[in-house]
């Protein structure tokens, strides 16, 4: 059994015609992913240049956590905005020491409103 923490990193593309609402959907479902078991850490990100980009960091206890989290809510975040056409694209980094551009990761910061107004 893992015990070992695991890291991922969701890079989140959306559409700018998609761009509101999208922010209160996105914080609804980290707010969710943070009450289910196992999961350590679950952050929205938005980036400083682009509204339209948008990182989740999330850590999880263990692969079982994982992957409650990804079935039980991110992945229905993620079905509805491919769904409603608001994402352009999606990409997930992991533990296996791939990471997003720094120049990507220096352009963040934690969103706890609308950054949109």
């Amino acid at each position: 059994m893992n015990r070992q923490p695991l890291t991922k990193l969701v890079l989140i593309h959306a559409r700018p015609d998609r761009l509101p609402g999208l922010w209160q959907w996105l914080s609804d479902s980290v707010t969710r992913t943070r009450e289910i078991d196992g999961c350590l850490h679950c952050q929205l990100h938005v980036s400083c240049r682009s509204p339209q980009h948008w990182i989740i960091h999330g850590v999880w206890s263990g692969e079982d956590a994982l992957q409650a989290g990804l079935t039980q809510e991110l992945q229905r975040a993620f079905e509805g905005m491919l769904d409603s056409h608001a994402l352009l694209s999606i990409m997930i980094y992991g533990d296996d020491g791939c990471l997003p551009p720094v120049d990507l990761l220096n352009d963040i910061e934690p969103v706890s409103e609308d950054p949109m107004g």
